[in-house]
């Protein structure tokens, strides 16, 4: 039996090929489960393997990962053509043996061969991205499945500080054990962003003249031993993406839009059009000349890299 799994985020079809190997081997050993990364290993030795009977048991699952061979990818791989003769040798597989094919991007080549093989002798699930607009309700849903409440507030931070399905799901995992209640501090002790999570919430708090929370997230920087002019550089970027937000939404760009254009989540785009009454296009060009000045008097040895950073969230 062929099965074919293919999403953008691994995450939605994890359980799902987690369900179906289960269904297929009450346990797993190294005789009757295999796994095979199909960029690196030719696709031949793997039907020469599938078509190989294990000794113990009858009953196989070889799952193969990355099949870009079946996607609209670009990724490097030495599968990406496959000869025609060896996908002729899928007939010959015993019907006791499962191949699991990974595709991690839901652009499907619903024209290769492979995909038509399969198409008419296994099963295909392929999975659509969380669309822009529903990340809200996917997380309501997620936690009213635990008959967890989690606030409005927390639900905007949590989503400023995932970048994918794959990371909300641990920390989401990771706030439901603490309660029948998710708020906003919660959220912010718990889950820690990353550096661009953490530049982008301070540019937020610093635009909103929260210095209290500005110099919180500039001390949780610090704990965390980063080098001021890195975080520097990401504070930069992330008023460049105020700025093209602004730019775009001069220019009659819908929120929807600008996060297509800029490849960003639509939350930022809204949480930077809240800020839009505290600053003008002009004040972030200013801010932008600010960091760039404070940049070169740190690399030149005219000021402390992190008195300079302080002074500047404290002064400007």
């Amino acid at each position: 039996m062929l099965y074919l799994f293919a999403a953008n985020e691994y995450a939605l079809v994890e359980k799902a090929i987690r369900k179906t190997v289960d269904n297929l081997l009450e346990d797993r050993n190294p005789f009757n489960y295999s796994r095979y990364d199909l960029r690196q290993v030719p696709f031949k030795e793997i039907i020469e393997d599938a078509q190989t009977m294990g000794m113990m048991d009858s009953t196989r699952v070889l799952v193969l990962d990355h099949a870009t061979m079946l996607t609209t990818s670009n990724e490097k791989s030495i599968n990406k053509e496959i000869d025609d003769k060896v996908l002729d040798e899928l007939a010959n597989i015993h019907e006791d043996v499962h191949l699991i094919f990974i595709a991690r991007s839901s652009q499907v080549n619903t024209r290769s061969k492979l995909y038509k093989y399969i198409e008419n002798n296994g099963k295909i699930n392929i999975e659509k991205d969380i669309d822009k607009n529903d990340w809200q309700r996917f997380v309501y849903a997620y936690f009213d499945r635990y008959n967890i409440q989690i606030e409005r507030d927390a639900v905007t931070e949590l989503l400023a500080r995932v970048t994918n399905l794959g990371s909300f799901l641990q920390e989401a995992e990771k706030l439901a054990i603490y309660g029948e209640k998710v708020t906003v501090e919660l959220v912010e002790e718990l889950v820690t962003p990353l550096l661009e999570e953490n530049s982008f919430a301070l540019v937020n708090a610093f635009i909103a003249g929260d210095k209290a929370k500005t110099l919180k997230i500039y001390q949780d920087f610090r704990i965390q031993n980063q080098e001021p002019v890195a975080f520097i550089a990401q504070v930069g970027n992330q008023f460049r993406v105020y700025a093209q937000i602004y730019i775009y939404h001069e220019l009659g760009n819908t929120n929807e839009e600008i996060a297509t254009k800029l490849g960003i989540h639509p939350y930022r785009v809204k949480l930077a059009m809240d800020q839009r009454r505290r600053t003008s296009l002009d004040q972030v060009f200013d801010i932008l000349v600010a960091l760039a000045t404070l940049d070169y008097k740190i690399k030149s040895g005219q000021i402390d890299r992190f008195y300079g950073f302080e002074l500047f969230l404290l002064n400007y």
